[in-house]
């Protein structure tokens, strides 16, 4: 930085030099010039030849001599230099002409300028280029802190890391500053100054700005859950005022999935789309709420791998089993389709609408059972791990899994099961007859591989699981059940007589009469009549029928009301 004035003090004495010479110089030739045009000869016919042989004396001059002086010698350059110039201190030096200032801003704020070139670089171009590295160091985090680095005969004002301007000698020509080291440090003060307001401006304005905009979108997206709102629950209305439009799917001629269930799986798939679809745009705006603030911002990254990752993970696994997926879709859309084939099946055998010569109609409906339990069984322990491909897989672990748990959940209703296989296809008990099972009696209504349902004298439906039938005594009482009515005679009737009467009167009523004294006393005699009748016919009727027999044969009642039941 030293070497520059000495540097131009030289050009200047060099350029002084010059300028002297060629003056001087200058000044010979036009004095040669003169004297040349002052000692031409006169024409030739006015002036007389001079004499030949005269010598001129050496004292005396020519005619010429007074009319102009010799042209003295040119002094060196050097001598003339030395002579003529005069010193620095007092030549007169030109003013330098005002250069135009090229600012360097940020947005609109001017923070320094510029006034000279540099190589090939006017002062506009790095006047931009300034501009547009404190642009990014606005932008950037850590540019609070500027500092001046020399690079070579350079000063470069950094701003944190990116680089501001190249300062050079020559700028401080002009800008009010004694040395470029004094420029250099003034201009990094000024963008750190800008850099640090620009910063705070911006932080507030984005505050405000990311303020506004959550409050905006936060108002969309409660106009967006209202709507969802009332989209799903007109759909759910429509549904339900509509329940004719929403049929069963049939594939051909069967019906798949019936209506009820279908409006069942609608009703509840817009119940679950609805809070899943607000769920929805209340996370996406949360998201966005948090990724708008600095201090929030680290929340959004947790929140969304809390949410999204899983999913992601769940879909890549789905993705990855896709193939796998669809075989067993296919399989169990193939067990269903069968499992409700062999249901109809066997409710058109139940109907008789299907003869089968082997399976009588009132078996149809428990063989279904078991045939679609086994369907089901089969299916996961069996069809499970050829589909999939892994014997140990999660269908064939899961069709184990359902049959332990069957198994010990189901434990009385398989032993009724057992004991109802056993009762059904053994026939012990049929329809119709009047049986007395687990302390019930009544007539045999249905028979099924769990229970068997009676109809007591009531009228009342009465269930027996077969489970009971192998700690209490079975009664089968055929079509006809035994009944037993007791009346009680006068005691001075002949046993005979009234025996004879009573067997007669109840011939015409059923089958395999009997009467038998079942007590006498003083006062009374008591008889037991027991016989096979109709279910229409009534204990009652049979001890009305009785007393008319004992009354139209002269023997008296006793005091006591007879009685009946049935055995």
């Amino acid at each position: 930085m030293r070497i520059v004035p000495k540097v131009s003090g030289a050009r200047a004495l060099g350029a002084a030099v010059i300028v002297v010479l060629w003056a001087t110089m200058g000044r010979a030739e036009d004095a040669a010039a003169k004297d040349a045009s002052a000692v031409a000869p006169p024409p030739a016919a006015s002036a007389p030849p001079p004499a030949a042989s005269a010598p001129l004396p050496a004292a005396s001059a020519p005619p010429f001599a007074s009319a102009a002086p010799a042209p003295a010698p040119l002094p060196s350059p050097s001598s003339s230099a030395e002579e003529k110039a005069p010193p620095l201190s007092s030549a007169k030096v030109e003013e330098p002409i005002a250069l135009p200032e090229e600012p360097a801003k940020i947005h609109d704020t001017v923070v320094f300028v510029l006034r000279h070139p540099h190589g090939k670089k006017s002062a506009a171009d790095r006047a931009a280029a300034a501009s547009e590295a404190l642009t990014r160091a606005v932008e950037r985090q850590g540019t609070e802190e500027a500092r001046v680095v020399p690079q070579g005969d350079a000063l470069v004002v950094y701003a944190g890391p990116i680089p501001i301007v190249e300062l050079y000698p020559d700028d401080a020509s002009g800008s009010g500053y004694s040395t470029v080291d004094t420029q250099a440090a003034a201009v990094a003060g000024h963008v750190h100054d800008a850099v640090v307001a620009e910063k705070k401006r911006s932080a507030i304005a984005g505050a405000v700005f990311s303020f506004s905009l959550l409050v905006f979108v936060g108002l969309v997206a409660f106009y967006v859950i209202r709507k969802l709102g009332e989209f799903f629950e007109r759909a759910r209305k429509w549904t339900l005022d509509n329940p004719d439009r929403i049929t069963g799917i049939r594939v051909q001629s069967q019906e798949v999935v019936g209506p009820t269930a279908l409006r069942g799986g609608a009703l509840i798939t817009l119940i679950v789309g609805r809070f899943v679809a607000q769920a929805g745009v209340f996370y996406l705006w949360l998201v966005f709420a948090l990724s708008l603030f600095q201090t929030t911002r680290p929340y959004t990254a947790r929140l969304t791998g809390f949410v999204v990752t899983p999913l992601s993970d769940l879909a890549a696994r789905i993705a990855a089993s896709l193939p796998l997926a669809v075989m067993a879709a296919v399989s169990g859309i193939t067990v269903y389709v069968l499992l409700r084939f062999v249901q109809l099946f066997f409710e058109g055998v139940g109907r008789r609408q299907t003869v089968i010569p082997w399976l009588p109609p009132d078996l149809a409906a428990p063989t279904s059972v078991l045939v679609r339990i086994g369907i089901v069984v089969a299916a996961l322990v069996l069809v499970a791990p050829l589909v999939t491909g892994d014997e140990s897989g999660a269908l064939a672990r899961a069709g184990s899994v359902v049959l332990l748990s069957l198994g010990l959940a189901t434990t009385p209703l398989v032993a009724s099961v057992a004991v109802g296989v056993v009762v059904v296809f053994g026939r012990r008990i049929r329809v119709g007859e009047h049986a007395e099972l687990g302390g019930c009696s009544g007539r045999v209504v249905a028979v099924g591989l769990v229970d068997v349902r009676l109809r007591d004298r009531d009228g009342c439906e009465v269930r027996v699981p077969h489970l009971l039938t192998l700690v209490r005594p079975t009664r089968v009482l055929g079509v006809r059940p035994r009944v037993a009515v007791e009346l009680v005679v006068a005691p001075d009737s002949a046993p005979a007589h009234v025996r004879q009467v009573l067997l007669d009167a109840v011939a015409a009523l059923g089958e395999s009469p009997s009467v038998e004294l079942a007590a006498i006393d003083a006062d009374a005699a008591s008889y037991r009549v027991t016989l096979s009748v109709v279910p229409e016919l009534g204990a009652s009727q049979i001890r009305i029928t009785l007393a008319e027999a004992l009354v139209e044969a002269g023997i008296a009642l006793g005091r006591s009301a007879g009685r009946a039941r049935s055995t």
